[in-house]
């Protein structure tokens, strides 16, 4: 669906894109407010690996994957408050 990385948030409420040296930095993808509300509702897994550093760094194979976990607290946050448990 968003993959690899690719987050969605609603539109018109995306986060700035993450500084990072990789050359594959990602993008929030804004979706319709109704279609990121029906992501809420539904069971959704992500996995990450180890070794994912917690500042910038110049090897941009794990920097890459730093902006994107970095990305799922902002997603988390957002998904939180959109919940209706």
């Amino acid at each position: 669906m968003y993959e690899p990385g690719e987050f969605p948030f609603p539109e018109g409420e995306l986060p700035a894109t993450p500084e990072t040296t990789s050359p594959f930095p990602i993008s929030p993808v804004g979706i319709p407010k109704e279609d990121f509300q029906k992501l809420t509702q539904i069971p959704i897994v992500l996995y990450f690996g180890d070794n994912i550093p917690s500042e910038m760094i110049n090897n941009w194979g794990q920097d890459n994957w730093r902006i994107r976990l970095n990305e799922i607290a902002n997603i988390l946050e957002k998904w939180l408050k959109e919940t209706k448990f």
